[in-house]
């Protein structure tokens, strides 16, 4: 049996975050197919997921979605932070996608773009860091980050794999409890 690792030292807020995201994706893969109106493009065609897949996938996925948690705060954090307030900053945004490397934009005074240059900096920064640990935690468990994604796309329309996944996602989240009940 293989040693999964897990995020026993995660503050306890990003942990609710990651439990409260566990539950609404259940939720939300189970019932997206009910939906009026909802509709997913197509199945996913993939190899057939193991029992050990989705137990390494479960696991995965709880500390994908603890450093989610853990990226929209520092997001937040840099934007409350930044010199630009947080609209004014995605203005200057939507302007530099819509300029497309032009070296001036409209409306933006030379103070303003240096902040957003900044801000933007950090916000990369953070990300890069997040999204190199998401791969390591899926990493962690043995699993290829390629394989992971076809079974996040798979659950949006196989029912079955849904029905396969609850019981070891309520697992795992009693079990993260228990643990987190445990530090106090």
């Amino acid at each position: 049996m293989r040693t999964r690792r897990t995020a026993a030292s995660k503050p306890n807020r990003r942990r609710a975050a990651a439990l409260a995201a566990l539950l609404g994706f259940a939720a939300f893969a189970a019932t997206a197919q009910e939906a009026p109106g909802f509709a997913f493009p197509g199945e996913v065609d993939i190899a057939p997921v193991t029992d050990e897949e989705l137990e390494d996938f479960t696991v995965a996925f709880y500390e994908v979605q603890i450093l989610q948690a853990q990226l929209d705060e520092e997001v937040n954090e840099v934007l409350d932070e930044a010199e630009l307030d947080v609209q004014r900053f995605y203005e200057i945004n939507e302007l530099a996608q819509k300029a497309e490397g032009e070296p001036e934009l409209p409306g933006v005074t030379d103070d303003e773009l240096e902040a957003y240059q900044d801000t933007l900096g950090e916000l990369i920064d953070i990300q890069t860091v997040i999204q190199t640990r998401m791969i390591e935690a899926v990493e962690d468990q043995e699993m290829e980050v390629e394989r992971f994604n076809e079974i996040i796309l798979a659950l949006r329309t196989d029912e079955e794999l849904v029905e396969r996944l609850r019981p070891l996602l309520e697992k795992h989240m009693e079990e993260a409890q228990k643990e987190e009940n445990s530090e106090f």
